[in-house]
């Protein structure tokens, strides 16, 4: 490259110097110990400035402090109240609970209304007893809501709440004058709810320790939920009402159980945000959503004010000497005086005593994690109609994203124990929509007159059964399936976070933007899942819709599920819904704001480098006026029309962030900003082939691209040669211009200002910047990454026209390295070459990765892409379906006979195909049994007659009532109430006409899953095993989940028993576990698993004598029928039939009938 062409070996003698000089240059001013300072001073509109008071108002408390610690795994579970109970207040009642593993005290609370961590409490720090007697205060005054009992470990990591809601009511009593003391006891700003605001989990603030004797936060008055309710008029608060109100309940930290209340030294700037207004640029208007408080105030937050607080030295000595640095604070405040509702902010704080001055530090970029509680549920709701063996093979296919963001989370913590300074950023699409499921046909998240919010309809909370609940979950490590983040994260929106309805696996869309039809297609999202297409439908028909709020009955899934090939449903979206799903919605940003993170733009400092956090906004779907004519504009029909839609992209006021971060950077100082769609991309995110316009190999031949250029230019209707007369120059580099641009490339970014901010971003060509800038995007799910400048200065910013450069720069130029020339080398090329950008591959997918962003003085010692490894399952992948026999009272056993279709009798001896069934749990105890054939086990009348197996759907008279009789004994009681009887005992046909359970009606149930399993230990290899593997024989060691599966037998009477009646019991066959039909048989002299064929050639291949061991009669052998003299043995871990009598031969072919020790 040109740069590369220049001299520096003259300045090698600066190196050591320079780069010492940038390392120790460790200054950070009040711009990086308060980034919402920063973001407030970008951002705040004309409009607030005209409404803020500002005062400064001092008044002390005593100092407080919250530590927030890593849980080892233990287990709390609340037993009462659990749902539907009624309290009266002044009552006393019993709460309940069972928990396991270490954890000497509790704290008790109640949870009412919206939002985490949002609680009443009972009692703090009492003895984990199991069982608390409460006694309901009178002054309680949310009687008639719904409440949830939680109990928790003292520092909050561990907790449980009641399944569902009760409701605690007004004790009753003579009707009469309300008395004084039951009145409010505050008004005003004093009872308003107050949270604090600023710090929060995806933006925390990074402190020293001396930092913590003073710094600021940013407490916000809310509106209490008013339902259909008009608004009240609020009046903004002044610095003393809110100075009286903090004095009364102030912020606090809590250490191991004890809470210190922190010092209140300042009350600053009172701001009030601007109504929102619903016009041309608001929601309902289907353009885009805004960013800034027009979104909080739609969150009902009304007010915001700037605190500085602190603690006392000795209070900080005292918390170091607890817990020790690095770790996290939790900052809580009394949201509302009038319930002692105490709301909670989790690593708001992190305290480390060199990470913020610092300029050797670590960035792990995640993007596009797409959290859902689905993705744990899924595997779940499949598993209930599969078994075992299904369920298996699903486990061994499922992508969970929850699980790869988890496996990220102990990743990132094993380089924070070793001792790295570490910070994660994760760009947007944070989860995959809002809130799960449709409700009687209709989305949860309806939202104005068009469709009501089912949200608390469906799960009694508006909030806690969210996605943004389950992404909180993850970072906390609450939900026991991962470990809680031990680095600061700082969260930027995605357009997947705007959409609040669950986006169905597989879907028939018909898209109408705004009445003009553009888009009808069918798509499947199931593979991203690692699904099969018919197991996306299953989940779908579970979910979408939902028949009066229920689910799907697992009996109609059954049926779906084994005729799912010739069942074409897909849930289709008419009209009006396809937009309402795609269309952007505030919704779920309420609860983002309130839990994760109050900004959506912001700015911090760490060391000498900035750190910009941008939201690109929603998919933006345009107005039918924007839509005429707009398949005639080159630049924007293949965006909307082929691609889907843009997103919001830049707005002036994060251009003037950028301005001013670039204005005031520091010496050897970088500026990265964090985006979610990235300002350029790649069209259909073309990788084939791409290699020919790299930059190096671009420069060295640059009409090498020109035949690739031409056919791919082909697909986007596209002539090459009227691109070159148009002005595109391919032979010397690759360039865009306002209006005109490389159809190559796609601008994710395309609407707003995102011109405007390269241009203020970039250089002219040729020339060198002070700063460099980095940018780093989502949005795409692959890597691309790109070099722009400038070709010449323009009098307006839009109209500057672009070179752009693509190349593999991470991995040929940014590879991890601690040389101290290279790093110079490089940051004189970054200088040289401003910007970069550059999009990451995605948490989200089979292959989850991250991008380690390493920063080392003033240059990058690493911008490599790294794989997620080591990902757990941690779904629950119980089959709901078991392969069972029954074995009647004369120890036959039950038989469908031919493998269903007709009769049932209980005459067989020996369990086979005919007598297994699957075993179906169904809803409420109930079950089903399936035949071999796929029929179903059927009492003819609903009960009253005979038995069959016949029928292909599982309706009334298909569903049994399985009763216990004992130790797994069983009786089957069907529709109308009668028993499933074994005439005689057994030995004859099944009915169901008894009205009581005797010992003909009692039926002991073998589960064939767990009976009969076997493995089969190599004598002279004792630590190998037989297995299959590719349909072969062989011995090996036995590891890996798919090892054990594949070693796992269940030897049954010789399948040639029919042909040779005479056969004694030691002729066996060996049937695969995991592979239900199939069995070793010899083929060509090997051992090969092969599946069952009714000849009598297959039979005889399958049938072995079982003897005593050759080399040790404490084993066995196992001699062919078809062969005598010929034994199963080894040869190069091969299995083969063979005959000999050397002591090598007998040891080869002798084997252990062991048990499973992996079962």
């Amino acid at each position: 490259m040109r740069v590369h062409r220049i001299i520096f070996f003259a300045l090698m003698g600066l190196l050591i110097t320079l780069h010492a000089t940038v390392a120790r240059n460790e200054g950070a001013g009040d711009d990086q110990r308060n980034p919402s300072l920063a973001f407030r001073e970008a951002l705040l509109p004309p409009a607030a400035e005209k409404n803020k008071t500002i005062a400064h108002d001092e008044t002390k408390t005593d100092p407080a402090f919250k530590m927030a610690q890593t849980a080892q795994p233990r287990r709390i579970r609340v037993t009462a109240p659990n749902g539907g109970e009624v309290w009266e207040k002044g009552k006393t009642f019993t709460i309940r609970w069972t928990s396991s593993g270490n954890i000497p005290e509790v704290r008790i609370g109640l949870k009412w209304g919206p939002g985490v961590g949002v609680w009443i409490p009972i009692a703090d720090r009492v003895p984990n007893s199991g069982e608390y007697s409460y006694t309901i205060p009178e002054t309680l005054t949310q009687e008639g809501r719904e409440f949830q009992v939680i109990v928790m470990t003292p520092d909050g990591l561990i907790s449980d709440s009641s399944d569902s809601p009760f409701t605690i009511q007004a004790a009753k009593e003579a009707s009469g004058p309300v008395s004084a003391e039951k009145q409010p006891r505050a008004a005003g700003i004093l009872a308003s709810l107050v949270e604090i605001a600023r710090p929060r989990l995806g933006n925390p603030l990074i402190l020293t320790s001396q930092d913590l004797r003073r710094f600021e936060i940013t407490v916000s008055g809310r509106l209490r939920w008013l339902g259909d309710k008009p608004e009240p008029e609020i009046p903004i608060p002044t610095p003393a009402q809110v100075a009286e109100r903090l004095r009364r309940y102030p912020p606090r930290i809590a250490v191991r159980g004890k809470e210190i209340t922190l010092n209140i030294l300042s009350v600053g700037e009172v701001f009030r945000h601007p109504k929102f207004e619903n016009g041309a640029k608001g929601y309902a208007s289907g353009t885009f959503a805004e960013t800034g408080p027009e979104q909080q105030y739609d969150a009902r937050y009304r007010w915001d004010a700037r605190i500085q607080v602190g603690m006392g030295e000795d209070q900080i000595q005292e918390v170091k000497t607890s817990v020790g640095w690095p770790a996290f604070l939790e900052l809580r405040i009394v949201g509302d005086p009038d319930t002692g509702w105490n709301i909670f902010n989790p690593h708001a704080v992190y305290v480390h005593e060199s990470l913020s001055q610092s300029n050797e530090f670590t960035i792990l970029h995640i993007t596009d994690t797409h959290i859902a509680r689905r993705n744990d549920q899924i595997p779940e709701i499949l598993c209930q109609v599969r078994n075992e063996s299904e369920c298996k093979t699903l486990a061994s296919r499922y992508i969970n994203f929850n699980d790869n963001l988890r496996a990220f989370i102990k990743l990132a913590n094993a380089r924070v124990r070793a001792g790295e300074k570490i910070l994660v950023v994760l760009t947007g699409d944070i989860t995959d929509y809002y809130f799960d499921g449709w409700w009687d046909g209709k989305f949860i998240c309806g939202q104005g007159d068009f469709a009501k919010d089912r949200r608390e309809d469906a799960t009694g909370h508006s909030w806690r059964y969210s996605n943004f609940n389950k992404f909180y979950e993850i970072i906390l490590g609450l939900d026991g399936k991962g470990e809680e983040l031990l680095c600061p994260i700082f969260t930027v929106l995605g357009n997947h976070d705007y959409l609040a309805n669950e986006v169905p696996l597989s879907l028939k869309i018909h898209l109408n933007v705004l009445w003009a039809e553009y888009m009808l297609h069918r798509r499947y999202s199931n593979e991203r899942y690692g699904l099969l297409e018919g197991e996306g439908r299953e989940y779908d028909c579970w979910a979408f819709p939902r028949d009066g709020g229920k689910h799907k009955k697992i009996s109609e899934r059954k049926t779906f599920k084994e005729k799912i090939n010739t069942d074409g449903w897909v849930p289709s979206l008419d009209q009006d819904w396809s937009y309402w799903l795609a269309k952007p919605k505030p919704r779920g940003l309420s609860q983002y704001l309130a839990t994760i993170n109050y900004d959506t733009d912001f700015k911090i400092k760490i060391g000498n480098h900035q750190l910009l956090f941008l939201n690109t906004g929603a998919d933006r779907y345009p107005r039918q006026e924007e839509f005429v004519g707009i398949e005639g504009k080159e630049d924007e029909d293949r965006d909307y029309i082929q691609d889907g839609p843009h997103n919001r992209g830049i707005v002036e006021d994060q251009i003037r962030l950028a301005h001013r971060a670039l204005e005031n950077a520091p010496e050897h100082g970088m500026v990265l900003v964090f985006t979610h769609a990235p300002l350029i991309g790649l069209e259909k995110g073309e990788t084939e082939g791409i290699q020919v316009l790299f930059e190096q190999e671009h420069e060295k031949d640059p009409r090498a691209a020109i035949p690739w250029l031409t056919n791919l230019y082909k697909n986007y209707k596209k002539n090459f040669a009227d691109l070159v007369a148009d002005g595109f120059s391919f032979t010397k580099t690759k360039h865009f211009k306002s209006g005109k641009r490389d159809p190559l490339l796609n601008f994710y970014c395309a609407d707003g200002n995102s011109l405007s901010f390269l241009n203020k971003i970039n250089r002219l060509s040729g020339t060198s910047v002070k700063t460099p800038v980095l940018v780093f995007s989502g949005h795409t799910h692959k890597v691309h990454e790109f070099r722009i400048e400038k070709i010449r200065e323009t009098e307006r910013p839009e109209d500057t026209n672009f070179y752009y450069f693509t190349d593999d720069y991470s991995g040929k130029f940014f590879r991890a390295t601690t040389d101290g020339g290279q790093l110079f080398l490089r940051h004189l090329w970054l200088r040289a070459n401003s910007p970069l950008l550059f999009t990451s591959g995605a948490v989200k997918g089979e292959k989850p990765q991250f991008r380690e962003i390493k920063i080392s003085g003033g240059s990058i010692a690493s911008l490599e892409m790294k794989e997620i490894t080591n990902v757990d399952k941690t779904a629950n992948f119980t089959p709901g379906c078991r392969s069972v026999a029954l074995r009647a009272n004369n120890g036959q056993y039950v038989c469908a006979v031919g493998g269903g279709g007709g009769e049932v009798v209980a005459n067989r001896d020996q369990i086979k195909e005919w007598e297994t069934f699957e075993l179906i749990q169904l809803e409420g105890g109930k079950v089903a049994l399936r035949a071999n054939n796929g029929q179903y086990l059927s009492a003819a009348g609903g009960g009253g007659g005979k038995v069959l197996a016949n029928q292909l759907h599982i309706k009334d008279w298909e569903i049994f009532e399985m009763i216990g009789a004992g130790p797994n004994q069983v009786a089957l009681r069907t529709h109308n109430g009668k028993y499933v009887c074994a005439e005689g005992g057994g030995g004859r046909e099944l009915a169901a006409n008894r009205s009581t359970i005797g010992p003909w009606e009692t039926f002991t149930l073998v589960e064939m899953e767990k009976a009969g399993q076997i493995t089969l230990q190599s004598f002279n290899y004792p630590d190998r095993y037989i297995r299959h593997r590719n349909f072969l024989g062989e011995v090996t060691v036995v590891g890996t989940e798919m090892d054990q599966r594949d070693a796992a037998f269940r030897i049954i009477p010789g399948l040639a028993e029919q042909q040779y009646p005479s056969l004694q019991k030691e002729y066996v066959s060996f049937q695969s576990v995991n592979y239900p039909g199939y069995y070793f048989r010899v083929q060509d002299g090997m051992i090969k698993l092969d599946k069952y064929r009714d000849e009598d050639l297959f039979k005889k291949d399958a049938t072995f004598r079982l003897v005593p061991g050759l080399a040790d009669r404490a084993w066995s052998s196992f001699e062919s029928l078809k062969s005598p003299g010929h034994y199963i043995r080894h040869r190069n871990l091969k299995l083969y039939l063979e005959k000999g009598d050397d002591e090598l031969f007998r040891k080869d072919a002798t084997f252990k009938v062991l048990t499973p020790s992996w079962k």
